[in-house]
C-alpha cells in the first residue's frame, strides 16, 4: 500500500498514515516547522541576514530532505515486505524462481497490493517453506532487476485477456504470466 501524506493548509507540517514514526510528533514535525513552532535562528545569525531568509532556507532544506526520504527505496513509502512475500507466494507459487522475481518486480512497480489476489489466497497456508523462502529471495532480488520492463499489472495465461489489459502495453511473458504496463 502506498503511503499517503497530506500537507496541511496552514503551515508545513506533514502527516503520514503509514508510519507511526512520521507523525506530527515524529521526524517530519522536527524537520518541517509549522507556524505554531518556528525555528528561531535570529540569535545565531549575523546582523545583516534577514530572519525571513533563514526561515525560508530552513524550510527549503527540510523539503529537500523530505523528498529524498520519499525517493529512497528504503523510505516509508515501501510496500510491507511480509505482505509482498504473501502476494508473491499467492500469485506465483507454481512458477519458477524467475517467475517469482517477475511478479515481485511488478508488485514493486505497482507500488501497492490493492487488487492483488494472491495476498489473500486460500492456498497460502498450504504452501511449503521452500516456496516462502524463494518468494523472500525473489522480493529482495526484484529491487535490482528489470525482467518485466516496467510492468505493473499481470495476468495468468490460463485466462483470456482481461478488458483492462486491452488499454495497456504488453511488456513480457514469463512462465504462465503476461505482464502489462499502463497506457499505450
Amino acid at each position: 500500500m502506498k503511503c499517503q501524506t497530506k500537507q496541511e493548509s496552514k503551515g508545513l507540517s506533514m502527516k503520514s498514515r503509514c508510519n507511526p514514526k512520521l507523525t506530527e510528533r515524529g521526524l517530519l514535525s522536527l524537520l518541517l516547522p509549522t507556524r505554531k513552532r518556528e525555528i528561531n535562528l535570529t540569535s545565531v545569525s549575523s546582523s545583516n541576514t534577514h530572519p525571513d531568509k533563514i526561515a525560508f532556507g530552513t524550510r527549503f532544506l527540510s523539503l529537500v530532505i523530505f523528498l529524498l526520504m520519499l525517493w529512497n527505496s528504503s523510505g516509508f513509502a515501501e510496500i510491507d515486505r511480509m505482505m509482498a512475500i504473501r502476494a508473491i507466494v499467492g500469485e506465483a507459487e507454481g512458477e519458477s524462481y524467475v517467475g517469482k522475481v517477475a511478479i515481485a518486480e511488478a508488485i514493486r512497480n505497482r507500488g501497492t497490493l490493492k487488487g492483488v489476489y494472491g495476498v489473500n489466497s486460500l492456498r497460502l497456508a498450504k504452501s511449503p517453506k521452500w516456496v516462502w523462502k524463494d518468494a523472500e529471495k525473489a522480493w529482495r532480488e526484484s529491487a535490482h532487476t528489470n525482467l518485466v520492463n516496467g510492468a505493473d499489472h499481470w495476468e495468468s495465461t490460463d485466462f483470456k485477456v482481461p478488458s483492462w489489459a486491452k488499454k495497456m502495453t504488453k511488456t513480457a511473458t514469463i512462465g504462465k504470466h503476461v505482464f502489462y504496463r499502463g497506457g499505450k
